[in-house]
């Protein structure tokens, strides 16, 4: 008996057409010089489909919403660059604050690309202070630079996966003659990063996700600063269990400022949103 090697075909589609149609058919059939069966095999096979999107009224204001919101980005993106631009045509004074105001442009743009803090509630940024004893500077030959240095690697090794701004000060508010050291992170993480520490959850590592400071991590990072100053021959206090003679960031502020209530919001939004305060002393 004779075997024909063709698949098995059990399926049966049928449809209508009009007069209109089926000539149409008829036709194409005939010039492919095909069966029926087969043209059509072949026309759900080969054939790119397109499929039919209905948009209906909700959809057309979304739509209508995601438009404007393009349009604005855009407009964003046209003043980010002009603003790029000047920065680098331009001299002085443009060139002191061209670093500071190029990181803050790639912060929008991240923050854009990913969709997170676009809201005035959001928290942006993260600020943690490390502030180094008065002493170390005569008894333990701490310069601006060295404590700059400590203060980037610092960032590096805590923050990887973040923008961020690192600067130091020779002194304090209070004229104690601290040096001490700004770090100023994008709060949005921009590259997956290696599990830390101080990390409790998955989303801690990953691109797109944000940084959180929570009791764990400010406890880590004061052993981390406390076990930093013991490499480098600082002075140092137990800055786990704090000071004896400590005070609260609005008796603070109340005395320097002279009065009782909280700091304006200029300076919350700066020290406070959240802070971490890391005191060498």
């Amino acid at each position: 008996m004779k075997k024909y090697n063709t698949p098995h075909r059990r399926r049966v589609i049928k449809t209508r057409l009009t007069e209109e149609e089926y000539a149409e058919f008829s036709e194409r059939v005939t010039l492919c010089k095909m069966s029926q069966a087969e043209f059509i095999r072949q026309a759900l096979i080969k054939s790119s489909i397109r499929p039919v999107i209905t948009v209906s009224p909700v959809n057309d204001e979304l739509l209508s919403a995601v438009g404007k919101l393009t349009a604005e980005y855009g407009k964003i993106g046209g003043n980010l660059n002009q603003i790029a631009r000047c920065l680098n045509e331009y001299g002085a004074p443009y060139n002191a604050l061209s670093q500071e105001v190029r990181a803050a442009i790639a912060c929008m743009r991240s923050n854009l690309k990913y969709g997170k803090n676009q809201k005035r509630e959001d928290v942006k940024s993260h600020h943690y202070i490390i502030s180094f004893d008065p002493r170390d500077a005569a008894d333990n030959g701490l310069s601006v630079d060295r404590a700059q240095q400590l203060g980037e690697q610092f960032c590096k090794e805590h923050f990887p996966g973040h923008q961020a701004l690192v600067c130091t000060h020779p002194d304090g508010h209070n004229h104690s003659g601290n040096i001490h050291v700004h770090i100023v992170i994008n709060s949005l993480r921009i590259a997956e990063v290696p599990l830390l520490p101080y990390m409790e959850r998955p989303a801690d590592t990953r691109e797109g996700c944000k940084h959180r400071c929570t009791d764990a991590a400010m406890e880590y990072f004061k052993a981390e600063v406390m076990e930093m100053c013991h490499r480098e021959n600082l002075y140092q206090i137990d800055l786990l269990n704090g000071s004896k003679n400590r005070v609260t960031e609005r008796e603070y502020w109340a005395k320097r400022t002279g009065r009782s209530q909280s700091p304006p919001k200029s300076w919350v939004m700066i020290l406070t949103v959240p802070t971490l305060h890391i005191s060498g002393f």
